[in-house]
């Protein structure tokens, strides 16, 4: 038992013995005072290169040099990323917009250009009735090609709103805008 704690390392965590032990076939060491275990490795009980390997493993600590420079190089990523922080504040003083914003205005831009293109018949109807500007070549020859017209999707049929009259010719069509909100006089 005592070749045994000679050849593992002492616990980092309370200084105490630890043993190698094995279980469930996992090799490791474990210390004797506080329970705490190093890495397991898999092999058989009687395997002595797996039981080394472990022992060697168990608690292993990187040297106070590794820490140090571990500890400097994330001390250096947060100095640039406080430092972006400061441009990004600096940029938004001057009254530039900042990238999250940017990107949600350059969706709802998408959106709104979506909403604002012709669409043709053939690509598809609107999904219930509404009002909708219309583009009808044949319906109205002398005065203009685009009209506002009701589309009832239960003959999934354009109507004239001037004239209730089907639009057979319709080709393309667009969603109205959205009213504006208006004060209401009293």
């Amino acid at each position: 038992m005592i070749d045994k704690l000679r050849e593992c390392p002492t616990c980092p965590y309370c200084g105490g013995n630890t043993m190698p032990n094995y279980a469930d076939g996992y090799h490791y060491a474990q210390c004797i005072s506080c329970g705490a275990k190093g890495p397991s490795l898999n092999g058989y009980a009687d395997d002595k290169e797996v039981r080394e390997r472990a022992i060697q493993k168990a608690f292993h600590r990187p040297t106070e040099s590794a820490l140090k420079a571990e500890i400097h190089g994330r001390d250096m990523q947060i100095e640039e990323l406080q430092h972006r922080i400061k441009e990004l504040e600096a940029e938004a003083e001057l009254g530039n917009i900042p990238y999250r914003e940017a990107i949600a205005l350059q969706k709802r831009v998408g959106e709104l250009e979506a909403r604002q293109k012709w669409i043709s018949v053939e690509d598809g109807l609107p999904e219930q009735q509404c009002h909708c500007l219309v583009w009808a070549p044949k319906s109205f020859p002398k005065n203009t090609k685009h009209v506002v017209a009701e589309f009832y999707d239960d003959n999934q049929t354009f109507y004239s709103e001037s004239s209730d009259e089907s639009m057979p010719d319709v080709t393309y069509w667009m969603p109205l805008p959205t009213p504006p909100e208006t004060e209401e006089r009293t």
